[in-house]
């Protein structure tokens, strides 16, 4: 009897301690995330972005053929130079319309991975920020953009709801801008794949025929048919992020320059 009591004491004490350690990691990371969110909100404010307008749920989407008008085009302008002047690592930014995809994007060649848990000012972050593949240029034909699939839904969680075709019809566009200027891409793939597959490799020669076998090896591996077959000349953008519970699987969204 006595054996029994000490047993369950020991029990008790032991859920006891793997509560408040659990308790304990789950305050921490929560802090974590809400340092990182305020440190993405004084970015964006950096950036010449109005938080408080950045409500994708009520966002316009402009189709093909619809005119946009200035102020509409002026919100859409993040000042990547200011960006720059704070944090030389940042080339860009990256935006989804409707999505909570919002955020500088940076490149470190000699350190390709530096921000996969770093913020934009150098400090540790679970959330990490958006960061081109170390060994793409902007002047490349494609280029690889990475992001976490946090559980909070920031960062690139949304990429993984373009599994969904009808996902993909209400969010085709993506924007990229650097201080070349805004460019739009078209999304026309969606695959998931292994985090060695050779389109982490692939930057389509200038050799038409290379660009098309890239197109079609892409195309053969997509979720679903766009109906859009990118043609030679068209850069290309790729969004990456982690898929599921495999270490490795990867979800990717592909899309095309805009004509």
């Amino acid at each position: 009897m006595r054996k029994k009591k000490v047993l369950l004491t020991c029990l008790t004490v032991f859920f006891a301690l793997l509560f408040c350690v659990s308790g304990g990691v789950l305050v921490k990371e929560l802090i974590q995330r809400k340092i990182d969110s305020n440190n993405f909100d004084k970015v964006t404010e950096l950036a010449g972005l109005n938080i408080n307008s950045l409500d994708n749920s009520d966002v316009h989407m402009v189709t093909e053929g619809e005119s946009v008008s200035g102020d509409e085009e002026q919100n859409h302008t993040r000042n990547i130079r200011i960006l720059k002047s704070e944090n030389e690592d940042c080339i860009g930014w990256i935006y989804i319309e409707g999505t909570r995809v919002n955020y500088p994007v940076m490149h470190t060649p000699d350190d390709p991975e530096k921000y996969l848990r770093r913020n934009f000012y150098g400090d540790y972050s679970v959330s990490g920020v958006p960061f081109m593949d170390g060994s793409h240029r902007l002047t490349d034909m494609h280029v690889i953009l990475y992001g976490h699939n946090m559980r909070n839904d920031t960062m690139f969680a949304d990429i993984v709801e373009y599994a969904d075709h009808y996902y993909r019809d209400e969010h085709p566009f993506i924007e990229f801008e650097t201080e070349e200027g805004c460019t739009v891409y078209e999304v026309f793939a969606v695959a998931v794949v292994d985090a060695t597959d050779d389109w982490y490799f692939t930057n389509p020669a200038d050799q038409p025929e290379n660009y098309a076998e890239k197109i079609a090896y892409i195309q053969e591996k997509a979720l679903y048919d766009t109906g859009i077959v990118p043609e030679y000349g068209q850069k290309l953008i790729t969004l990456s992020t982690c898929y599921g519970n495999d270490d490795d699987a990867r979800l990717i969204v592909v899309a095309v320059e805009r004509k």
